[in-house]
């Protein structure tokens, strides 16, 4: 009886932790969310970069201000809101990085010459993907953006489907929630989509 009990019990469990995971993953993006318009308002609309190989700050790192985190030169460790709960790979309780991963169409590498980008210029923020569940290293943390997402360019057609690379390196977008992903959009919305509901146009702004 305790084993028949078990076994119908374990799938609603299950599903009620996956519904769980999913809602703080939402929470985590748009706390994110909050705190990269702060960060803009303090710097005439500039988005933060994703990285700065000059200073060696991740995305992450230049918005800890602004979610209540010490300063973020000092490298300390990112907030728990960094890290999505369903992602299987545990982050080291160490780590300055996060699971989430921007979009390097709207916070690009910092290097000479380039100008941040503006959240201003982001002609469909309600559409636009900022940030995203990412895939992860052994040590559970992904890069800072996914700019290695397979086959893409400017030139790929605004209809295609962002594919499930979720095992293929660091630098791409995850599907780990039960097959689905959850993103920041630019204006600050989060959103969940099923395999074949994110495309191209997502990611690219569209002038």
């Amino acid at each position: 009886m305790i084993a028949i009990i078990a076994a119908i019990l374990l799938p609603v469990l299950s599903g009620i932790r996956r519904s769980a995971q999913s809602s703080k993953c939402l929470n985590n993006l748009r706390q994110i969310g909050a705190a990269i318009n702060l960060y803009a308002q303090d710097h005439h609309g500039d988005l933060p970069n994703g990285y700065s190989s000059q200073t060696n700050l991740y995305w992450n790192q230049a918005i800890n201000k602004y979610m209540d985190q010490p300063d973020s030169k000092k490298k300390q460790p990112s907030s728990r809101v960094f890290f999505c709960p369903a992602e299987p790979v545990v982050a080291q309780q160490s780590s300055t990085r996060s699971n989430y991963i921007v979009n390097p169409s709207l916070m690009p590498e910092a290097r000479i010459g380039r100008q941040p980008k503006s959240i201003y210029s982001v002609t469909s923020p309600s559409t636009t993907v900022l940030i995203a569940d990412g895939t992860v290293n052994t040590v559970g943390n992904s890069d800072w953006g996914f700019y290695n997402q397979g086959g893409w360019s400017g030139r790929v057609p605004a209809d295609t489907p962002v594919p499930d690379q979720t095992e293929a390196g660091r630098a791409r977008i995850s599907w780990r929630h039960n097959g689905a992903t959850q993103v920041l959009f630019a204006d600050g919305s989060a959103v969940s989509f099923s395999p074949g509901e994110l495309f191209t146009r997502n990611i690219y702004p569209r002038k």
